[in-house]
């Protein structure tokens, strides 16, 4: 294992940031055999489990804006992988579905989700991981309220710039 000692004094930010673009460098790797980017892996992995959501339930299910989602869906559809179709309960509110092709993607892909899961998680306990999603939740919990705050206090805001004359 290859040793990071400095990252024993460094911020939670810092190596929660360095571990996700850790993650997505080794799921692109990954991935590139299926022709899907870590996103529309994503998707799919929502979409499987939940059939029929909509655009706003896949953003919020996958940490992405509508706009976003939204892109990612219309690249996935014209793959063939996902269909929209009106919700017969909602007259504007589209239900996204996998294709065949996309539900068969999906199957492929959760062997694979196993396999990265088992080997993230190697040589944490059932504590540590719990420990680590109770931090994580927190984490979450925190930017969200600042988030709501609003923009961070006028003393920690970049100051203007003094007009020359």
């Amino acid at each position: 294992m290859q040793d990071f000692p400095l990252w024993d004094e460094s911020s939670l930010l810092l190596l929660i940031s360095a571990t996700r673009r850790r993650m997505r460098q080794v799921a692109w790797r990954w991935l590139a055999p299926y022709e899907v980017t870590p996103q529309q892996y994503t998707v799919l992995m929502v979409l499987s489990e939940k059939p029929g959501i909509s655009l706003k339930e896949v953003a919020a299910l996958v940490w992405v804006d509508n706009p976003t989602a939204s892109r990612i869906l219309k690249t996935m559809q014209e793959r063939g992988l996902v269909v929209a179709e009106p919700d017969p309960n909602h007259g504007r509110r589209l239900k996204l579905l996998l294709t065949e092709k996309g539900d068969a993607l999906a199957q492929s892909l959760r062997r694979l989700r196993r396999h990265m899961i088992k080997g993230t998680e190697v040589g944490l306990s059932e504590e540590d991981g719990r420990q680590i999603r109770k931090t994580l939740r927190q984490l979450m919990s925190n930017l969200a309220r600042m988030e709501a705050e609003g923009l961070p206090p006028a003393n920690l805001s970049p100051a203007t710039p003094q007009r020359r004359n």
